[in-house]
């Protein structure tokens, strides 16, 4: 059965099967919760920046950046994003992890032109200054429907990051598992479904060999149980066809053999098809050894050849009378 060449064929498809399988869903989860952690973040970082920009109206309006810069330091440690707040140009007004008058201005960001257009942006880059991976959401800030500065949240994505570097190992693993789970039960399935077939080509090569005791035992009510017990079927009848010819041509050879007339069967190309002891000796050939050969060829009697000739192209009988 292991050399079986449909085994492979058909385990090697079970396998692609469960490994793509396993493959997609992976991928599929990890995707999903990557898009779900994205819009938790997202939707946090929207939050901050509505209670930021209540926070920084007053000083975008007019009143004092230096007195809003002090009040982002205070509410530095209690909050564990980065806040922003700029001026109606994209000059930063400040910031909670930088000095404001040592940053550039902040007008061609991503997130602050989405803002600018539609009233919030989102953007995720990779920032020099903290040297990691962030998501930007920025809000703007309007007073009588024009906009006097534009307020940001960002967070570092390294936690999102280290969520889906164990979730990739976890499903790897999980994956893993399922391949090994799937292909040991694609190998028991295709053992299973592959040997009543192996054993059936081994009946099927004894059986043109001659051999008419084999049995396949099947023992499932599928197709190929079906398949086995019309096998079974088939060989019974054609061991039951061998002895019933087996048995006629033993009684022809038994009443051939104790005839004391001489008879000789031919085909329709002269060839001896069966001739008993007493033919061989009237046609002076070689008994047995000469089945199979034109009898033209076994006898120098060329009169009885030329009747059998003779019979053999009208169909009719002919009779004639040899001296030997």
């Amino acid at each position: 059965m292991i050399r079986s060449r449909f085994f492979w064929k058909l385990y090697a498809g079970f396998t692609a099967v469960v490994v793509v399988s396993v493959a997609v869903i992976g991928v599929l989860v990890t995707h999903q919760v990557t898009q779900d952690s994205m819009t938790e973040i997202e939707e946090n970082l929207r939050g901050r920046a509505a209670v930021l920009s209540e926070l920084a109206r007053a000083a975008l309006e007019g009143g004092d950046a230096r007195d809003l810069q002090g009040r982002l330091q205070e509410i530095r440690a209690a909050v564990p994003e980065r806040l922003t707040v700029l001026g109606a140009d994209g000059a930063v007004l400040a910031d909670t992890e930088r000095d404001p008058l040592a940053m550039d201005g902040h007008a061609d960001r991503a997130e602050i032109q989405a803002a600018r257009d539609r009233g919030s942006g989102r953007a995720v880059r990779y920032s020099q200054t903290l040297d990691a991976r962030l998501m930007y959401f920025a809000l703007t800030v309007k007073r009588d429907g024009e906009p006097v500065g534009y307020v940001r949240t960002s967070m570092p994505l390294t936690r999102i990051d280290a969520r889906l570097a164990d979730l990739r190992r976890r499903v790897l693993l999980g994956g893993l598992a399922a391949v090994a789970v799937g292909l040991g039960l694609a190998f028991v399935f295709a053992r299973r479904v592959t040997r009543p077939l192996t054993a059936m080509t081994r009946a099927a090569e004894a059986l043109a060999g001659g051999d008419t005791d084999g049995r396949v035992e099947v023992a499932s009510d599928d197709e190929i149980g079906t398949l086995g017990r019309a096998f079974q079927a088939m060989t019974a009848a054609l061991r039951d066809r061998m002895d019933t010819i087996t048995a006629d041509r033993n009684k022809a050879l038994a009443i051939l053999g104790s005839m004391v007339e001489g008879v000789v069967a031919v085909d329709g190309e002269e060839r001896i098809v069966q001739m008993n002891a007493h033919a061989a000796e009237i046609l002076a050939t070689g008994g047995e050894d000469c089945v199979g050969r034109r009898i033209w060829e076994a006898t120098r009697r060329q009169e009885v050849c030329r009747v059998l000739e003779a019979a053999l192209r009208s169909g009719r009988d002919r009779r004639a009378e040899l001296r030997i």
